[in-house]
């Protein structure tokens, strides 16, 4: 009996510190949306992240850091993107063409300063669909159309644990190498 209490206890308090701890990291990536957010530094944009989250002794030991590439021979390897940030008409969210991208995961959130014109924390599922799958033809359509099949083909995803990342940054280090896979496998479709 006192094990099952002990145990629920323990639970309890796992199950507050992650929610403190998301609703914590929301708010210094909403806080830091606009006053660190380097245009075509999304890499650096991630890193200063999660620097600022550790800074506030948030454990983000289960985020990860998300690349993405196009690895096949659609657009010369560029990704097609569908909500960037500032690149439609007017500053607001529209198509590009950019050489990678990175993200941040945990939980099963995605954290992105180059996703629409306001900061927003949005499922895995619901971020790809936007800002990479939902490529149409015709106007309004991306630059340079790629049919949504071929980008859950061509994309790879490479996820590396962010603590390790900052780690290696930090001991100016060789980035870990992380787990590979194509879109497809990543969304699990």
């Amino acid at each position: 009996m006192i094990n099952k209490i002990v145990f629920c206890l323990f639970l309890l308090q796992f199950t507050l510190s992650v929610a403190y701890a998301d609703a914590e990291l929301i708010k210094i990536f909403k806080d830091s949306y606009a006053a660190n957010y380097v245009e075509g530094r999304c890499g650096d944009n991630i890193t200063g992240l999660v620097t600022r989250a550790n800074a506030r002794g948030l454990n983000l030991n289960q985020a990860n850091i998300v690349i993405i590439e196009n690895k096949g021979f659609s657009m010369m390897g560029m990704i097609n993107v569908e909500y960037a940030r500032g690149s439609g008409r007017d500053g607001k969210p529209g198509p590009t063409n950019w050489f990678h991208h990175v993200i941040l995961e945990k939980d099963g959130l995605i954290y992105d300063y180059d996703y629409g014109s306001t900061p927003q924390v949005v499922s895995v599922k619901s971020y790809f669909e936007k800002m990479f799958l939902s490529d149409k033809k015709g106007e309004g359509a991306s630059i340079d159309y790629i049919n949504p099949e071929d980008k859950l083909t061509d994309y790879e995803v490479e996820i590396t644990n962010s603590t390790d990342m900052l780690n290696a940054r930090r001991d100016r280090v060789a980035t870990p190498d992380g787990k590979k896979m194509r879109l497809r496998q990543y969304l699990g479709i």
